[in-house]
């Protein structure tokens, strides 16, 4: 692993020794950096955020790193071929999808909260937006490691 110094890894791949699992590791903490940064950066710029803003952030990025870790799993672990791509490629599209289901629940959420709004009453309850927020993360990974699994003995395309 070789985090700052970027000519030992250039060299690495330049000479074929870049494995499946190092794929995967530089794949997962990068992911993981990105979903701490972001739970942070959204959870700590709200001056209301409480300890169920902080549970829901150790989820999201618990999620992440579970969830890209079974997917390789599916997709062979060390001896799987090409984890990254068919990750990528199944993830944006099995995300795109999901984002079409979620995105009426979303909107409703918003139209019923400014509605109690104007009216001085308070907001939808918190257990209607968190509750299929939390249930369309574990669908979209368990989705996710499925098609993984169909894709393990596929073979590489030639360039």
């Amino acid at each position: 692993m070789y985090l700052l110094n970027i000519n030992k890894l250039k060299n690495k791949i330049l000479t074929g020794n870049f494995s499946e699992r190092d794929r995967f590791i530089y794949l997962l903490m990068y992911l993981l950096l990105n979903a701490v940064t972001l739970e942070y950066l959204t959870t700590t710029a709200r001056a209301e955020a409480g300890l169920r803003d902080y549970l829901l952030s150790i989820y999201s990025v618990s999620l992440v790193g579970v969830g890209t870790y079974v997917a390789y799993l599916a997709n062979g672990a060390a001896a799987g071929r090409d984890f990254v791509g068919k990750f990528f490629a199944v993830s944006l599209i099995m995300t795109i999808r999901f984002l079409l289901f979620i995105l009426p629940l979303i909107a409703g959420w918003v139209y019923f909260s400014f509605s109690a709004a104007m009216r001085g009453e308070s907001a939808v309850g918190d257990a209607f937006i968190l509750v299929p927020f939390i249930a369309w993360g574990l669908l979209l990974y368990y989705r996710i490691y499925r098609h993984m699994a169909d894709l393990k003995d596929a073979p590489m395309a030639q360039s």
